[in-house]
């Protein structure tokens, strides 16, 4: 091969790799991600998510507005700080409202990029996040003056820790993205929920870059977002009506504009829903929202 040809060879590459338009990358909307920030910066992340199960006549309704701030320690470490305002709405049989709202449980964590490979236009990762879910929310909250059971107040009155690792391919047009987390429910006033474990997969999929405008883009995304959930105890023990497996298929879509700012919806339907005993079915969840860069 002659030098003319291998050069016009290296040139052409070069043009395809770092001349086309520039990509931006998000986080999914439901699930984990090993990436330590938004963009760069600082970010200010917030969205409503209505999720509503019903069931026997009864319908539950949860409505979370929290405000999500992230502040970047270095490129592979940062701190989050998420405060959730909460509405809780239990309609049952009899047509009477049992209702909660105010400040949720706080929860404060770190994230630790511990893994990451760099190749054109692309990049492997891999991160560790460790948090606690602080007792912020109230568990006094009453009906007639009978205090309302622990699944209807606005927090669980107990410190709560949780981990996971997630790790993720993000190349220039399609991510893939995936985690596992557990959580540890701690006793309060006789009552603990059970842990948690969460499962996450996401592929996202960047459909217009530079759509309308430079430096916009449109991001398809498809979820799958799994949930185990062990008995609670009481006093008693194991509480007979609690746990059970549900697995969501979540379609969603991100708009990101002018490299700093995007708005996200996503809408979350029950392909599983295996509850233990007597409880109500997940109906579905939806969220619309919005992250800034400072």
């Amino acid at each position: 091969m002659s030098w003319n040809i291998l050069s016009q060879i290296t040139s052409v590459t070069f043009l395809w790799v770092f001349l086309q338009p520039v990509l931006l990358e998000a986080a999914p909307i439901q699930g984990l991600s090993p990436r330590t920030q938004f963009f760069l910066g600082t970010a200010v992340r917030s969205f409503v998510k209505v999720a509503r199960a019903s069931g026997g006549g009864e319908r539950l309704q949860v409505v979370q507005v929290p405000t999500i701030v992230n502040y970047n320690l270095a490129t592979d470490a940062v701190i989050t700080l998420a405060v959730p305002y909460v509405i809780k709405e239990k309609k049952l049989v009899d047509g009477s409202h049992l209702a909660a709202r105010g400040v949720g449980d706080i929860r404060l964590f770190g994230k630790y990029r511990f893994y990451r490979d760099d190749f054109p236009r692309g990049s492997k990762q891999m991160a560790a996040t460790f948090g606690l879910e602080l007792p912020t929310g109230a568990t006094n909250k009453t009906k007639d003056g009978v205090k309302l059971l622990p699944p209807l107040q606005l927090g669980s009155g107990s410190v709560d820790p949780f981990f996971n690792v997630a790790a993720g391919w993000i190349t220039a047009f399609h991510t893939v993205e995936g985690g596992v987390q557990f959580k540890y429910n701690s006793p309060h006033d006789g009552f603990r929920f059970g842990p948690v474990f969460n499962y996450d997969l996401s592929y996202s999929y960047s459909i217009y870059p530079g759509w309308p405008v430079p430096n916009a883009q449109l991001n398809l995304l498809l979820e799958f977002n799994g949930e185990h959930r062990e008995p609670s105890t009481n006093r008693s023990g194991k509480v007979p009506n609690s746990g059970g497996d549900t697995i969501f298929l979540s379609p969603g879509i991100q708009y990101i504009l002018f490299d700093n700012a995007l708005v996200e919806a996503s809408f979350q339907y029950p392909v599983v829903d295996q509850e233990n005993g007597k409880q109500l079915n997940q109906d579905y969840r939806v969220l619309f929202g919005f992250r800034v860069l400072f």
